[in-house]
């Protein structure tokens, strides 16, 4: 059974989670370029929601983002 798919700024809040999550992991494990490259993608996301919405993206009750030094997007 196929569902209704998500707002476009509640797609671009899980899939910046996603992203954000993954690019921690890879940091404690010591991946340093696949973190780079995880943080920049979650940067495009946040960047692309904002163009094609005008605003921000949406992240699920209690979810908090945590940016690395130098990766948080402009708001």
């Amino acid at each position: 059974m196929l569902t209704e798919p998500a707002p476009a700024p509640e797609a671009a809040g899980y899939l910046i989670e996603m992203l954000n999550s993954m690019a921690a992991f890879a940091h404690k494990s010591n991946l340093s370029n696949s973190s780079v490259f995880l943080n920049a993608a979650a940067i495009l996301v946040w960047q692309e929601c904002r163009l094609r919405t005008e605003g921000p993206p949406q992240f699920r009750d209690g979810i908090e983002i945590v940016w690395p030094d130098g990766f948080a997007p402009r708001e």
